[in-house]
């Protein structure tokens, strides 16, 4: 894997998708998938959603959706697609792209060979970044508090992150 940087993607979507929001994520677009989560190749309705409310635009491990709330704007994060329960990422996909490049210029945290403190530092670096973009980041068991919490149990050194042995 290359060296992590920000960049925003303009992203298409399916019919279902109401045109405003359509029209925002292909321009500015979406970050592209970084700090956890990856790009779907279409914006789509999340299944299930028969309101066409949450617009998945990326995926978290295998069942997670990333999603904008259409009556909102509010990003937000689906673990399973059949419950369709969330968790907070951000306000806005503005405030989300703001969040992704605090990450990706923070970038490199520690090193595999690292102590704890280092993991501490970084993790508190990052979460003075994101709630100073978005107070939302800091919500209970949201998706970046997860992602700064993972920082702090050093399971993303640089080496792990560019998949270097």
């Amino acid at each position: 894997m290359s060296w992590p940087t920000f960049e925003l993607v303009r992203l298409d979507s399916t019919e279902r998708v109401a045109p405003a929001v359509a029209d925002r994520l292909a321009d500015p677009g979406v970050p592209r998938g970084l700090g956890g989560y990856d790009l779907l190749d279409q914006a789509r309705p999340l299944p299930g959603d028969d309101t066409a409310d949450l617009i998945c635009f990326g995926t978290v491990g295998p069942f997670g959706r990333i999603c904008v709330r259409a009556s909102t704007g509010a990003v937000v994060h689906v673990p399973n697609p059949e419950r369709i329960t969330t968790n907070t990422v951000n306000t806005d996909l503005d405030r989300l792209a703001g969040c992704v490049r605090a990450v990706a210029d923070r970038f490199p945290f520690y090193s595999a060979d690292s102590d704890p403190e280092d993991w501490d530092r970084a993790a508190a670096d990052l979460r003075a970044a994101l709630a100073a973009i978005d107070p939302a980041a800091e919500a209970n068991h949201g998706f970046w508090q997860t992602f700064v919490d993972d920082v702090a149990m050093g399971i993303y050194s640089t080496e792990e992150v560019l998949d270097e042995d």
